[in-house]
Parts: structure tokens; C-alpha cells; sequence
């Protein structure tokens, strides 16, 4: 430090406007207040604001060039302020990297709509390979929080930029993201031809490419798309295919995912004992993985899986805190389908209250997010809490059957066919016939899919309105069935419905 500004830096302190705070490892000064500090700052000229703001960039980049990871949002804020914006860019991207290593994912979009703002203003929206590189940070980061029409233009937009560039690489993780949205927001995989388009092209290019670590993450997303669609025995296979090769690779995030997916899919088909392992492995999976997002999913994950076995007490336990932690988080995906899934158990715990205030929440931020599926599901778990006291109730679970029957989710519209059955059980003039019916047909369809956990307790159900219908000799059958298959894979029946 010079003489002159020695002296300079003495008249400001005696003048009480700065104030000495550090000697070592340097000598740091601070203004005593921020209003001077904004009043000084805006004396400057522009082009003096500029010039400092590049000097300060240069001299940071010159002292500590092994600490450009580090120093790489100061460093952006500084070079947008010189109008320095190729190097603006640069670390803007670098800081929104880094962030996302962080899982501060609001920040790191922060950050890298900052770095598309300036793409788009200058010259730079040429570099296709950087607009690829953004577009895909901007739709990871926001994926828990932004809706999903919002990030789904984004990244088709970005996939037009991948397309253009011709690299395998990019052209799968492009694809591998409109998927991950297009599943998140309801679209099936048996009835969906972009989402099975998108996933499909992402697991041919890891092929082409020859790289399994690249075809593990489509590959994990294929098999949850299948479980949506209800078919829990290719999406097993295709989780379990997955899984290794995410290990291998210590992806422990996407692994923690995939197995937290494969107890699911275990725990519908009836397969606890497996369902259970593959839970505990996503739990440790996530921990290790840091990211408070994949310790929220596989939260819920848990409580899914032991609300499948019957296990309601454990259930609500586990996803309640998911949910919390969700909130706390501000992972709002992750507190939508929790809620939906808590509201479930509730339901099946005759709480028709809790299920009707955590289901309402779950039906607001899926209307938010565009989760169209949940909208629409929504709705018939409403009907069915609110059956008891609301006799016009029926007539909700009329478009929640037809949209789960438009998507091809079998299960789904078995699982509404049980609610409907339950709904016209409780009313005072019940339609024995009409309860048949709908609990016949669920029960058709969840023995054909392999659902055994729901099947039994379709057929409890079904055994229940047979004896109220005064077909004892059936309802006997349907009862013996229901227990004969819950206790050879391990279920808990749930107290009567009806």
C-alpha cells in the first residue's frame, strides 16, 4: 500500500467514515455505514464504477487464481459491473456450478438467469455448447420449485440449441430432463409418446456413446415412468439395471432415487422383505449423497412403502417428515406429492380431516407446478374424506377415472374404483349392486397388473359388500381370499372401511 493512500485511508478514519477491521493477513477497512458506502459509490462516474469493478476483477483473478471456484460469484459481480460480459458469463456459469454442488439450487438459478440474460443481450447466444450448458443448469435448479410448463419450454428450447451443436452427450442429458418434467407432471409412459420419446432417444445415445453411466439415468427414469403407468414388473427390471451402474460411478443421489423407486415398485407388487432393502439402501444412499432433496424424496419413499404393507402408524411417522422437510427445504414437488400420499394414509386411517387439509395442500401446489395427474387424483381422494358428509360427493370421481383411463394408469384407476366403491358405501341410501361393481372391476384389473398389497385389500373390501348385499357364500370367498393373500405376502389389513 502507497503513502498517499495511507494517508487517504487515515483522513477517512479520522473523518469517522471508515473504520479499521483487519490487519492480518491484510489490511481491511469498512465503511461505517452502508448509506455511505452507496453514497460514495454513487459519486462515480460510470465509466469510473467500471474501470474499478474490472480492476478489482483482475486483481482477485491475479492473486488467487487457485480460487476461481471460490470466488467465482464475487468475481461475476464485478465483471457484469465493468460490463466485462464474456468473462461476466464465465463465472457466472462457475458460481452457478457451484452452487448446485451445494444444493442451493435457488441461488445456482439465480445465477445462471443471470448468465442467460446476458447471453441473450449479446453476441455469446452464438455459443451453442454454453447456451446448452445453461439451459440445462437453469431446468436442474429449478426442477424442484419452478412449474413445470416453465422448465419444460426451457428445455426444449435448449434441446433445439443440443440439436443444432450434434453432441451425443449433451443431446441425452437434454432429453434425459424434458423426460424427468414430462414424468413429474403426470405424463405416462404407455400413453405419453413425447415422454417416451425423449427417454427412449436419451437411453439410445448412451448406447451409441457406449457409456453405461450415461444410459443408467434414463434407464431410472424409464423405470419410474413405468411404475406411474403401473407396470411395477418393468420398472423393476429397468431399476435394477440401473442401480449398479449408478453405484459403481458414486452418483450416490441418483442411486439413492433409483433405489427409493425399486422399493416402491417391490412394495406394490407385494415383495416387502425386497421392498424393505431396497428402501434402507436409498435412505443410506442419500445421506451419503448430501443433497437435502434426495434425503426429502427418499423420505417419503419410506413412508410409501410402509404405508403399501399396511404399516400406517410408520407411515404417516415418515411422511410427515418428509414433508417437513420439504417445506424447510423449499422443495415444493417434493411437499405436493408428499402431502398427497399422507392425505392417502390418513384416508385409510378413517382421518378424513388430516386427509382433507393435506390433500387440499397437495391439490395447490400441484395446480402451481402444472402436476396435472395430481390435480386430477386429487379430487377423488377429496371426494372419498369428504363422502361421509357430502351427498352429491360421487360425482368427483368421475373425471379422475377418465383422466387416469386417458393416461393409461391402470392402477390409478383402480385405486379411484376402490375410493368410489367406499364413497357409496358410506352413503345412507348405499347401492349394494353399484359398490360391487366398481370394486369388482378394480379387483379385475389389480390382478392382472400383480398390485397383491391392493388387491387384498380390494378384496377385504369386496368380501364386506358382498355380506352387506346378502351373498354370504361369495363374500366368504372374496373374505378368505383377501386374507389368504395378506398373509402370505406379509400385509397388514387396514381396519373396515365400511
Amino acid at each position: 500500500m502507497t503513502t498517499a493512500i495511507e494517508q487517504d485511508l487515515e483522513r477517512l478514519r479520522s473523518a469517522d467514515l471508515i473504520r479499521l477491521v483487519s490487519t492480518d493477513p491484510d489490511v481491511e477497512y469498512l465503511f461505517r455505514h452502508a448509506l455511505l458506502q452507496n453514497a460514495a459509490y454513487n459519486l462515480l462516474l460510470r465509466g469510473e464504477r467500471q474501470a474499478l469493478h474490472r480492476e478489482v476483477g483482475d486483481v482477485l483473478e491475479r492473486l488467487f487464481p487457485d480460487r476461481r471456484d471460490e470466488l467465482a460469484a464475487v468475481l461475476a459481480h464485478h465483471y457484469e459491473q465493468a460490463e466485462e460480459w464474456d468473462r461476466a458469463i464465465e463465472y457466472l456459469v462457475l458460481a452457478g456450478k457451484q452452487a448446485l454442488k451445494r444444493f442451493a439450487n435457488r441461488e445456482a438459478r439465480d445465477l445462471l438467469d443471470r448468465a442467460a440474460e446476458h447471453l441473450d443481450a449479446t453476441h455469446l447466444d452464438s455459443n451453442l455448447a454454453l447456451r446448452v450448458e445453461v439451459g440445462l443448469g437453469r431446468a436442474q435448479a429449478g426442477f424442484s420449485y419452478i412449474p413445470f410448463d416453465e422448465t419444460l419450454a426451457l428445455v426444449e428450447e435448449t434441446l433445439t440449441c443440443a440439436q443444432e451443436l450434434g453432441d451425443d452427450r449433451l443431446l441425452a442429458a437434454v432429453h434425459l430432463q424434458i423426460g424427468r418434467v414430462r414424468n413429474a407432471r403426470g405424463e405416462s409412459y404407455r400413453t405419453s409418446p413425447k415422454l417416451r420419446e425423449s427417454l427412449d432417444e436419451a437411453l439410445r445415445l448412451g448406447g451409441t456413446l457406449g457409456d453405461d453411466s450415461v444410459r443408467a439415468l434414463p434407464l431410472s427414469l424409464i423405470g419410474s415412468a413405468r411404475l406411474a403407468a403401473g407396470d411395477q414388473v418393468g420398472a423393476i427390471e429397468a431399476l435394477e439395471e440401473a442401480l449398479p451402474i449408478l453405484e459403481s460411478i458414486d452418483d450416490y443421489a441418483s442411486a439413492a432415487l433409483t433405489a427409493g423407486t425399486l422399493g416402491r415398485a417391490r412394495a406394490r407388487a407385494g415383495e416387502f422383505p425386497a421392498a424393505r432393502r431396497a428402501t434402507e439402501a436409498s435412505l443410506e444412499l442419500a445421506e451419503r449423497s448430501g443433497d437435502p432433496n434426495v434425503v426429502v424424496d427418499t423420505q417419503i419413499f419410506a413412508g410409501i412403502v410402509a404405508a403399501e404393507q399396511g404399516r400406517l402408524d410408520e407411515a404417516i411417522d415418515l411422511t410427515r417428515e418428509g414433508v417437513r422437510l420439504a417445506d424447510e427445504v423449499g422443495n415444493t414437488y417434493c411437499s405436493l406429492v408428499g402431502n398427497f400420499y399422507l392425505g392417502d394414509q390418513h384416508l385409510r386411517r378413517g382421518e378424513a380431516n388430516d386427509a382433507v387439509a393435506s390433500i387440499e395442500r397437495s391439490r395447490e401446489l400441484a395446480q402451481f407446478c402444472d402436476a396435472g395427474s395430481i390435480v386430477s387424483l386429487s379430487d377423488a381422494w377429496l371426494g372419498a374424506a369428504r363422502a361421509p358428509v357430502d351427498g352429491d360427493g360421487i360425482a368427483a370421481f368421475e373425471p379422475s377415472l377418465k383422466h387416469a383411463h386417458a393416461i393409461g394408469d391402470r392402477y390409478g384407476a383402480s385405486l379411484v374404483l376402490q375410493l368410489r366403491a367406499r364413497a357409496r358405501a358410506a352413503r345412507p341410501d348405499v347401492d349394494w349392486e353399484r359398490v360391487l361393481e366398481d370394486l369388482q372391476a378394480a379387483a379385475d384389473e389389480l390382478e392382472e397388473l400383480g398390485a397383491r398389497p391392493t388387491l387384498a385389500r380390494v378384496l377385504a373390501d369386496l368380501g364386506r359388500a358382498l355380506a352387506a348385499a346378502g351373498r354370504e357364500d361369495e363374500a366368504a370367498n372374496a373374505t378368505r381370499r383377501a386374507d389368504e393373500l395378506a398373509q402370505s405376502i406379509g400385509l397388514e389389513l387396514e381396519p373396515a372401511a365400511f
